[in-house]
Protein backbone atom coordinates (compact mmCIF):
# COMPACT_ATOMS: atom_id res chain seq x y z
CA UNK A 1 0.00 0.00 0.00
CA UNK A 2 1.63 3.49 -1.17
CA UNK A 3 0.16 7.02 -0.58
CA UNK A 4 -0.91 6.82 3.54
CA UNK A 5 2.07 9.08 4.02
CA UNK A 6 0.41 12.11 2.20
CA UNK A 7 -3.12 11.20 4.24
CA UNK A 8 -4.65 14.04 6.51
CA UNK A 9 -7.30 13.92 9.53
CA UNK A 10 -10.91 14.74 8.58
CA UNK A 11 -12.72 13.86 11.78
CA UNK A 12 -12.32 11.89 14.81
CA UNK A 13 -14.86 10.47 17.04
CA UNK A 14 -15.18 8.70 20.35
CA UNK A 15 -17.87 6.79 21.68
CA UNK A 16 -16.86 6.08 25.25
CA UNK A 17 -19.99 4.13 26.34
CA UNK A 18 -18.87 1.56 23.41
CA UNK A 19 -15.50 1.86 23.50
CA UNK A 20 -15.80 2.67 19.89
CA UNK A 21 -13.45 5.50 17.78
CA UNK A 22 -13.96 6.18 14.44
CA UNK A 23 -11.70 7.86 12.27
CA UNK A 24 -11.74 9.81 8.90
CA UNK A 25 -9.29 10.64 6.80
CA UNK A 26 -8.55 12.04 3.29
CA UNK A 27 -5.81 9.97 1.06
CA UNK A 28 -4.64 12.42 -2.16
CA UNK A 29 -4.21 9.05 -3.94
CA UNK A 30 -3.61 5.56 -2.89
CA UNK A 31 -2.04 2.51 -4.16
CA UNK A 32 -2.48 -0.69 -3.53
CA UNK A 33 -0.38 -3.84 -4.93
CA UNK A 34 -0.79 -7.70 -4.80
CA UNK A 35 -1.66 -11.09 -5.68
CA UNK A 36 -5.26 -12.39 -6.36
CA UNK A 37 -7.03 -15.31 -6.89
CA UNK A 38 -10.62 -15.79 -7.83
CA UNK A 39 -13.16 -18.62 -8.71
CA UNK A 40 -16.89 -18.06 -8.88
CA UNK A 41 -19.97 -17.51 -10.64
CA UNK A 42 -21.98 -14.50 -11.82
CA UNK A 43 -25.16 -15.67 -12.33
CA UNK A 44 -24.65 -18.55 -15.21
CA UNK A 45 -21.40 -16.91 -16.02
CA UNK A 46 -17.86 -18.62 -14.12
CA UNK A 47 -15.03 -16.16 -13.20
CA UNK A 48 -11.61 -17.27 -12.97
CA UNK A 49 -8.36 -16.05 -12.52
CA UNK A 50 -5.17 -15.52 -10.93
CA UNK A 51 -2.46 -12.64 -11.47
CA UNK A 52 -1.26 -9.18 -10.01
CA UNK A 53 -3.52 -6.82 -8.88
CA UNK A 54 -2.49 -2.68 -9.05
CA UNK A 55 -5.34 -0.77 -7.64
CA UNK A 56 -4.74 3.06 -7.33
CA UNK A 57 -7.65 5.14 -5.99
CA UNK A 58 -7.18 9.12 -6.62
CA UNK A 59 -9.48 12.08 -5.33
Amino acid sequence: MYGLKDASAEKVEYDFDQKHVLYGIRVPALTILGKYEISGRILVLPITGKGDVNITLCK
